[in-house]
């Protein structure tokens, strides 16, 4: 797995040199992506890089629906953050197809 792609030596070419199953975007990137479509339109064609290289995006750090909503249409497959639960062990039960309730 790369975590933090787009911040540091996470970069498109360790996709490149590690094939890795799962890259996820830095948080930053997330934040607040439905107000910032400059940010949107980078993360489509990202997603489609990581999906070419055999590979699945896992974006962090959604905490509201917009941002949801965002996450989907750049095409990430996965998604965790706090619209889903609160980080907590034992797991919480729940369906995670859907976002937690307001």
């Amino acid at each position: 797995m790369i975590d933090d792609l787009g911040a540091g030596y996470s970069n498109l070419g360790r996709i490149a040199d590690l094939e890795p199953k799962f890259v996820k975007p830095d948080r930053d990137l997330v934040t607040n992506l439905d107000l910032f479509p400059r940010r949107r339109q980078l993360g489509g064609p990202a997603s489609s890089t990581v999906h070419r290289a055999r590979g699945s995006v896992v974006a962090e750090g959604i905490e509201t629906h917009g941002e949801y909503s965002a996450v989907c249409d750049t095409g990430a497959g996965y998604g965790q953050g706090y619209l889903f639960a609160r980080p907590a062990f034992p797991t919480p039960n729940r369906d995670l197809a859907s976002p937690a309730p307001r």
